[in-house]
């Protein structure tokens, strides 16, 4: 009897087990044709037809750049932008979001909508008030204001274009060259107000906006020589103190940039000095490797409680006045070399009270 009961359960078991393998193939087959019958999600039947995967945004704003640019289907490369802007950010998200209404704005000024283009960009620039200084943004402006008619305005955007805040402005553009000739009769003057915008925009964007007037904190180091070397040693000096390291080449390019600046000012009144953060240090080593970067500027060691009275957690540049105020602060992890040489030219020709 056991086992006639046992092959029993077992066939029961074996049963059960067919039907539950057909319930499920038919339960498969009837979702399949559900979804044949509904077609994609909505979001995704409404994308834009192109050759883009629908949750994938920087390809649909590539397409729209590339149709405007070509002046093609300009309805499309619209639909485009929008769908891209429409797509949910994701978590850990790198596409640049921001940077879509510039793309939209140039879509707009192909389809010679003018007054929708410069919206756009104001709009955009409100938000994002960096965008101001974007070479895109320029160029895309200058146009909306062309094609609105507005001369003045586009000149004086393609003036900014040209300025820029680089060493040496650019050479205006075919459209400015056009459009100032044909507002003023020739192109004299040109050259000098693009030179002049150029002047004030990095004065504005590399020295006045970040001015400061901090007393600076005592302290008093020790060079490499053991020499006592304290900040009152710079009074009725302009001072650039940098917290950085002298061993190794992590700071290299640094120090050599500041090397050129010690060289250049070392006779006009500006003191360079480098403190070095790490505790007790082996001092011949540190000359060592400073010699084999060419480095003459006066280092400090063991300023670790410097550093923390200046509150720096990071490399930085410090540049104070010869009245003892910290007037600027620039981190070396963005591009500190033309805040660095605006800064000090201000503090030579300036008298701060």
């Amino acid at each position: 009897m056991g086992s006639m009961g046992s092959k029993f359960v077992m066939k029961i078991v074996t049963v059960l087990l067919i039907k539950l393998l057909v319930m499920t193939a038919v339960g498969m087959s009837k979702t399949s044709q559900d979804a044949r019958k509904t077609g994609p999600p909505p979001q995704v039947a409404n994308a834009p037809r192109v050759n883009c995967r629908p949750d994938f945004p920087m390809c649909f704003i590539e397409t729209a750049q590339r149709l405007a640019e070509k002046g093609e289907q300009l309805d499309l490369a619209l639909a485009c932008v929008r769908w891209a802007g429409a797509i949910p950010a994701v978590p850990n998200d790198a596409v640049p979001r921001e940077s879509f209404f510039l793309t939209l704005a140039y879509v707009q000024i192909r389809r010679r909508e003018f007054d929708q283009a410069l919206s756009t960009l104001l709009q955009g620039a409100r938000n994002l008030p960096y965008y101001r200084r974007d070479d895109r943004y320029l160029t895309y402006l200058g146009l909306a204001y062309e094609g609105l008619g507005r001369v003045d305005e586009a000149i004086d955007t393609y003036i900014t274009l040209a300025a820029g805040m680089r060493d040496v402005s650019a050479a205006p553009t075919k459209s400015l060259v056009t459009l100032y000739r044909k507002r003023f009769g020739s192109l004299d003057g040109l050259k000098e107000k693009i030179e002049t915008t150029r002047l004030n925009a990095r004065r504005i964007f590399f020295v006045e906006s970040q001015l400061l007037n901090i007393p600076a904190p005592d302290w008093s180091l020790r060079d490499l020589d053991g020499r006592e070397v304290s900040l009152s040693d710079f009074s009725q000096r302009i001072l650039v103190l940098s917290f950085l390291a002298a061993g190794g080449d992590v700071h290299e390019s640094v120090l050599k940039f500041l090397q050129a600046q010690y060289d250049k000012y070392k006779d006009k009144n500006i003191a360079f000095v480098c403190i070095d953060d790490m505790e007790n240090p082996n001092p011949q080593e540190l000359k060592t490797n400073l010699q084999r970067m060419g480095v003459t500027i006066p280092f400090l060691i063991n300023g670790s409680s410097v550093a923390r009275r200046y509150g720096y957690a990071e490399p930085s540049i410090v540049l104070i006045d010869e009245k003892g105020m910290i007037r600027f602060k620039n981190s070396i992890w963005h591009d500190f070399h033309p805040y660095v040489t605006e800064q000090l030219q201000f503090l030579l020709k300036s008298k701060l009270n």
